[in-house]
């Protein structure tokens, strides 16, 4: 029996401090560049694609490590709090990678956002949008090591300024609430204010039950 497994790592920084403020700029330097990278690959064709493919690989690979460099450093000497829970995948978005496995295209299968929400009610594997959705944002950083899939979506002291109960993370979703598939849905109460920045992290496994 095969199952998604899901950790995920909720850590809140000190925006105060001028090294912190540094390493903000530059993460946010970083995932500008990634999001530029990734909206110029939509203009190529499959044939191009392939061609590039090795390339296009070690370039977000890159921005990945980059990412993962500067949360580190930011987590070391800035970190306030930190928070690891668990998730459920829902049927949407279990539905949506058989979808992809069987050949069908409907969706990319790509997790693109990560939302924050204020309802605080048990997850279930029939949600298919956060119970109640406040903010969200494109993917910070995203890459893979065998089974596991690395997800992050870093909130700067300005954004998601709130108490926090929930979070998911969308396929193909758009700037709007509750748009994509919910891949994933995990509760836990963090409160961020605007001296503070906010680090999701998600770590979907793939194995044997």
């Amino acid at each position: 029996m095969q199952e998604i497994v899901g950790t995920h790592l909720i850590t809140i920084c000190d925006a105060t401090k001028k090294g912190a403020r540094i390493i903000d700029r530059l993460i946010k330097r970083n995932i500008d560049n990634r999001k530029a990278f990734i909206e110029q690959l939509e203009f190529l064709s499959m044939k191009e694609y392939k061609s590039r493919k090795k390339e296009i690989e070690f370039k977000l690979k890159g921005y990945w490590k980059r990412y993962k460099l500067l949360i580190s450093v930011l987590h070391k000497f800035y970190t306030k709090r930190q928070q690891v829970v668990h998730n459920i995948t829902t049927t949407v978005g279990r539905n949506v990678l058989a979808r992809r496995l069987s050949g069908n295209t409907t969706y990319t299968g790509i997790v693109n956002y990560c939302a924050v929400g204020d309802n605080n009610t048990a997850a279930v594997i029939g949600d298919a949008t956060l119970g109640n959705e406040t903010s969200r944002k494109v993917l910070s950083s995203g890459t893979y090591s065998s089974n596991i899939a690395y997800l992050e979506t870093f909130f700067d002291a300005t954004e998601a300024v709130d108490t926090h109960e929930e979070y998911g993370f969308y396929i193909d979703g758009g700037a709007g609430a509750n748009t994509g598939q919910l891949f994933n849905r995990f509760t836990a109460t963090t409160v961020k204010s605007n001296v503070e920045t906010m680090n999701i992290q998600s770590i979907v496994t793939f194995n044997d039950a």
